[in-house]
């Protein structure tokens, strides 16, 4: 993602998106514990997101 960045212009679309085919492909395993820890758990937080990546994994046919 890091690399992504450097490559200027729009950054913050750019390490969203690198981000989130980098996600897709690694899974929540590589996403380092520091940052879940840090996310809130308000109504769109951590197991908000946690829960629709597992939906978006079965939808799409692979294991979360």
């Amino acid at each position: 993602v890091g690399g992504a960045i450097l490559l200027g212009g729009d950054t913050d679309t750019i390490a969203a998106m690198t981000g989130a085919m980098a996600g897709a492909r690694l899974g929540e395993a590589a996403i380092p514990s520091v940052w879940l820890d840090a996310l809130e758990d308000g109504e769109t937080g951590r197991r908000f997101l946690l829960t629709l990546g597992t939906r978006l994994a079965e939808i799409s046919g692979e294991k979360a």
